[in-house]
């Protein structure tokens, strides 16, 4: 299996349109990362794009660096200007915040995993998580 882990701009505030149950978008990130390397989920190639826009808020190397220090060797740091369809196509499903990258992978009919609430759940078409207990277990 392949999944992305789509992080949102860090600079973003992370409770204005939506509801998310970490403190704020590098949380996020962080506790998914952390959780991967705790749970040995090394059966799963991860990958990890940067937000297209990060470069704007110069945020450019901050995702680079944290999984750097995580040094696992099955979760690749991609180049934030790949094409995302090319990234659909690859891999089998998505994990985010709450971002929109979901809503493009549920047109293509593979699954998205949210870490939190927005404008767009509760439609069926994502996995919604209201609490750090679900999505774990996502």
């Amino acid at each position: 299996k392949i999944i992305l882990i789509a992080p949102h701009v860090f600079s973003d505030a992370p409770h204005q349109d939506s509801l998310i149950f970490f403190r704020d978008f590098y949380q996020h990130l962080f506790e998914t990362i952390n959780y991967i390397h705790k749970n040995k989920l090394d059966d799963v190639n991860w990958l990890v794009k940067p937000h297209p826009s990060s470069q704007f808020y110069g945020e450019d190397n901050i995702v680079s660096n944290l999984v750097k220090k995580f040094n696992l060797d099955y979760v690749k740091i991609l180049p934030s200007d790949i094409n995302p369809k090319n990234l659909i196509d690859l891999c089998d499903g998505v994990v985010t915040s709450v971002g929109t990258i979901s809503l493009e992978f549920a047109i293509e009919g593979k699954f998205s995993i949210n870490a939190g609430i927005c404008v767009y759940s509760n439609f069926g078409v994502t996995i919604d998580c209201r609490d750090q207990k679900k999505y774990y277990k996502s």
